[in-house]
């Protein structure tokens, strides 16, 4: 998966909650697409992206 200039593999941290969350999203479970995307997020600061466009798509804000 590339971010920008940065190739991210499956074996970074966070890449299985990332995986989880955007899973999750498809199926329509927005807040555990946000939970899932918020520990990948803590996991390596890559994901955070994720999480704001979970954010904006779900119009939530704060923790989950």
């Amino acid at each position: 998966m590339w971010y920008g200039t940065e190739q991210v593999a499956a074996s970074d941290d966070g890449y299985e909650n990332a995986k989880a969350s955007l899973t999750a999203w498809r199926d329509c479970a927005d807040h555990e697409a946000l939970v899932r995307a918020r520990q990948a997020a803590e996991q390596n600061a890559v994901w955070s992206p994720l999480v704001e466009l979970i954010e904006i798509a779900t119009d939530a804000a704060g923790p989950a």
